[in-house]
């Protein structure tokens, strides 16, 4: 689930590739966009750069699909393709900025109005199966990424280098990252939580 910029309106989407747009306040479907691909969607967002305004979808199919935010149930606008196994995650940066995270543990980075892709990022040095589970943008800090999953570590990575900064090694310990957050004014904090319901709260003062 996503909301857009207003925060009026809730974006869904479903194992059947169904996304659906929401007043949040009445729970009204306004609209409906195209199935693109009978896919299990694993994550959506919503994207506004100027005027323009998009829904983007990852799932099973490897792919980010691009829809127009607008009523009509029009075909998404275009696909990226890039990612060699499932998509899991993705985190968008403005104006232009997306990174999607998948299952063999690549993190691309895309400009998502061209479609042109940045770079692919991994760490050689993450266990072979390393799952990337989550992605959030540091906006407040150089547009750090950071990057979770199920080894337990955090992972902060420069988009402006692809370098790999530095990893916080046993972020939570034998468990599963599943979730990332932080205070979106300053980007002092970071909040993650795991599948054992542990949640950590991490000052980036020194980062």
């Amino acid at each position: 689930m996503a909301f857009d910029k207003t925060w009026r309106r809730l974006i869904t989407a479903h194992n059947d590739g169904t996304v659906n747009v929401w007043n949040y306040s009445t729970g009204q479907c306004i609209f409906s966009l195209a199935t693109a691909d009978d896919m299990e969607v694993t994550d959506v967002i919503h994207v506004q750069e100027a005027s323009k305004k998009f829904v983007c979808v990852v799932g099973w199919n490897r792919k980010v699909t691009v829809y127009e935010d607008a009523p009509g149930g029009a075909p998404p606008l275009f696909q990226l393709e890039g990612h060699h196994d499932d998509i899991l995650c993705m985190a968008f940066c403005p104006p232009n900025v997306l990174a999607t995270g998948s299952y063999d543990g690549y993190i691309i980075v895309w400009n998502v109005i061209s479609g042109y892709k940045k770079f692919m990022l991994k760490d050689e040095s993450a266990p072979t199966s390393y799952v990337v589970q989550q992605l959030l943008f540091l906006q407040r800090r150089s547009n750090i990424l950071v990057a979770a999953g199920d080894d337990g570590c955090i992972r902060f990575w420069s988009i402006r280098t692809a370098e790999l900064l530095c990893v916080h090694e046993n972020a939570h310990k034998d468990s599963s990252i599943t979730a990332l957050t932080t205070d979106r004014s300053r980007n002092k904090y970071l909040v993650s939580g795991d599948g054992t319901g542990v949640v950590k709260v991490w000052d980036l003062g020194n980062l």
